[in-house]
């Protein structure tokens, strides 16, 4: 798999918000974001491939992870940190904003602080 991260993708008039609604969040026109999950790199083909074969089935409803999910997951971590994560272990969540509070909320009290250190990503200060 080879992917072109040199290729320039103009993301301006495309509802972006971080391009189109600068000026609106209070941002200069002109300015460079430099996201974390809004990336400029264009999708790989492979993904919009599995994407779109999904989608042919035609129904969107509520779904769950089988075993191949835990399997990449356990293979990843391995491979990588030589560590054996267990099925149990793992939570999913609808992002990474959630998680960060929903694991405040489980592990702190009403009242509690909790130090963030910046640079942080924008809607967790």
């Amino acid at each position: 798999m080879v992917y072109d991260f040199d290729k320039v993708i103009d993301r301006k008039h495309t509802d972006s918000i971080k391009y189109d609604f600068a000026l609106k969040r209070g941002m200069p026109e002109d300015i460079l974001p430099l996201w974390v999950a809004d990336m400029d790199f264009q999708t790989p083909n492979e993904v919009i491939e599995a994407l779109v074969e999904k989608s042919r089935h035609g129904i969107f409803g509520y779904s769950e992870s089988n075993e191949d999910y835990y399997n990449v997951l356990h293979t990843w971590f391995k491979e990588r940190f030589n560590w054996k994560i267990k099925p149990q272990w793992l939570v999913k969540t609808p992002g990474v904003v959630y998680a960060i509070t929903t694991a405040i909320k489980a592990f702190s009290k009403v009242d509690e602080a909790v130090m963030i250190q910046e640079p942080v990503y924008y809607p967790i200060k």
